[in-house]
């Protein structure tokens, strides 16, 4: 009888187990490029069905704030420092954000469209978070089938906001009653994959942040591990500035709760988040004195307010973040009645940080919570990413009260272990399956619904092959950088598509939005006088007025009177006409 040796066996062993592993890396990445291509269909369907007389602009939701940072990124491509141009007051250059940054200087070499390097930084930014997710996930959950529940519930799942489409149709209302229980997009990464994959890039550098620092202290305190944490916060800095919030106020709690939990101070914790909060703090601080130091900029954070989006009341909450959230507070109660209030208890120095860290879970959880309600208008953005620590303590949830029923019946009949474990097996994955599917339904809604809007070709998504063709020809006289007066639809577009600067084009990044927009319609009311435009027109410097037909519609609806065409008025010249539009340059005295 031959004998194996325990070497060639233990060989076996590893080969086995690292084929395995890069299988499951292949099984991750190839469900990534499936995320990827399902997301980027409503786009190709925005471009295939465009019907004639209609051109698909590349955008699928948010218009506004897409152009923006289009404009952002097709200024940047030639400078450091640029100017506001969604807004017509003259104002000094500085830099907004070095994710645009770094694709206009791309785009500069490359030679791409707007949209194009849009589904560039889908791709890039989208596939970054969802690796760096599993990764994140992968730190903290060893056992194979609950790291794939986890994951799959924080890439696909969204809330309940799907009761309210429900509700909609089944009481033919126009819209959803509460559009903030369902339309956001931070705590959701499938719609964040869809519309604006910038939020996801952000998300990528905090689980990267966290997660470096978690595995830093789990290798007693290794510096190399804060270092990387504090370059990801740093990068977040400069990108997300107020997603520093999350970073400093919950790793600062983490490490606060772990002090009083030893009764010592744990040095190099300390000191690793004393780096992170320290060398990261300087973008942060220089946006901050921007937004307050800076009268224009002071004046656009102000408007944050007018795009109305804020946190959700308590009420709604469970509604938003859906069945983890749900989950996560029956879990955290279940523990303290069970457990005891242990949270403060003394720990063990010698007892190595465990693999599932439920303490920073529960602290992200919990100060995570506390952060969706601070005083400030772009509260809603601490949402971002809340979805990972929910579906972790979710998923953790499931799996620990099966454990608890699988220890009970082991306890009852010994002698039917085996048969025991495989009724958890199939409960476990009953409940996961089920899990699974409970959270998709708001995202097939909200996947769909794009498709459904976009079947209508309409503006803002769509334009006329007249607009862009008046686009395209500002955009020649870019070097001009001249005020173009128009309505919203074409306005928004002006900053991104011409290099021009609009007189309206952003809710917040033109200063007194509202206010513009009511000037815009007195404006092409033939009922406003002659001198009240002419005074207006100087006082902006405005060079070039757009007349097509949604500013004919504006002047009709202002008093019901009729639009001004200025056509009519020797001061304003045609320079560039077709079938729809009229752009006509302002003549000065």
């Amino acid at each position: 009888m031959s004998v194996v040796p325990n070497t060639l066996i233990d060989t076996k062993v590893r080969r086995s187990s690292h084929l395995a592993l890069w299988r499951e890396r292949l099984l991750v990445v190839g469900f990534v490029l499936l995320l990827l291509i399902i997301t980027a269909v409503p786009y190709v369907y925005g471009y295939l069905s465009a019907p004639e007389g209609r051109v698909f602009q590349g955008i699928v939701f948010n218009v506004a704030d897409i152009t923006q940072y289009w404009s952002w990124m097709r200024d940047h491509g030639t400078a450091l420092m640029v100017s506001n141009r969604m807004t017509p007051e003259p104002n000094d250059p500085a830099l907004f954000n070095t994710l645009w940054l770094a694709l206009g200087q791309f785009q500069q070499v490359i030679g791409w469209s707007e949209p194009v390097m849009y589904q560039l930084l889908r791709v890039v930014g989208g596939g970054a978070f969802l690796l760096t997710l599993w990764w994140f996930v992968g730190l903290l959950v060893a056992e194979r089938s609950k790291r794939w529940v986890t994951y799959l519930v924080a890439t696909l799942g969204g809330g309940l906001g799907w009761i309210w489409v429900i509700d909609k149709y089944v009481n033919g209302l126009t819209d959803v009653r509460f559009p903030l229980d369902l339309y956001v997009v931070e705590p959701n990464t499938l719609f964040a994959l869809l519309t604006l994959p910038h939020f996801l890039v952000a998300a990528a550098l905090l689980l990267a942040t966290f997660g470096c620092f978690l595995l830093a202290e789990r290798q007693n305190d290794d510096w190399r591990g804060y270092a990387l944490s504090t370059m990801w916060a740093l990068l977040l800095g400069v990108q997300h500035a107020y997603d520093l919030l999350m970073i400093y106020f919950i790793l600062g709690a983490y490490v606060l709760l772990q002090f009083i939990k030893a009764r010592r101070i744990l040095w190099g914790r300390f000191w690793g988040l004393a780096a992170v909060g320290f060398l990261s703090f300087p973008p942060a601080g220089y946006f901050t004195f921007l937004t307050t130091q800076n009268p224009l900029w002071r004046e656009i954070l102000d408007q944050f307010s007018n795009a109305g989006v804020f946190t959700p009341n308590l009420l709604h909450i469970p509604i938003l973040l859906g069945i983890t959230f749900i989950i996560t507070i029956i879990y955290g109660i279940d523990r303290i009645r069970n457990s005891g209030r242990t949270i403060f208890a003394r720990s063990d120095r010698t007892t190595p940080a465990p693999l599932f860290n439920t303490q920073f879970l529960w602290v992200w959880a919990i100060v995570g919570f506390g952060l969706l309600y601070i005083p400030a208008d772009f509260q809603i953005h601490m949402l971002n990413p809340y979805q990972v620590p929910l579906a972790l303590l979710a998923t953790h949830a499931l799996w620990q009260w099966t454990a608890t029923r699988r220890d009970a019946e082991s306890h009852a009949q010994d002698s039917k272990t085996t048969k025991s474990r495989w009724s958890l097996l199939k409960s476990r994955r009953f409940l996961a399956i089920l899990f699974i599917l409970a959270v998709l339904p708001t995202n097939l809604y909200l996947w769909s619904w794009r498709i459904i809007d976009l079947r209508r070709a309409e503006a803002p998504f769509y334009l006329s092959p007249d607009e862009v063709t008046v686009l395209d020809w500002l955009e020649e006289r870019s070097s001009e950088n001249a005020v173009v007066f128009s309505g919203m639809e074409i306005g928004q577009y002006v900053p991104a598509l011409t290099g021009h600067r609009a007189f309206l084009s952003h809710w917040a990044m033109t200063v007194g939005f509202f206010e513009k927009r009511e000037t815009v319609k007195a404006f092409y009311d033939s009922a406003t006088p002659a001198e009240d435009r002419y005074q207006l027109l100087n006082r902006y410097d405005v060079q070039y007025v757009v007349y097509g037909i949604e500013e004919h519609t504006l002047g009709a609806q202002h008093s019901n009177i009729g639009s001004f065409d200025p056509a009519t008025d020797t001061r304003f010249e045609e320079v560039f006409t077709t079938a729809e539009v009229v752009v006509f340059q302002v003549e000065r005295e």
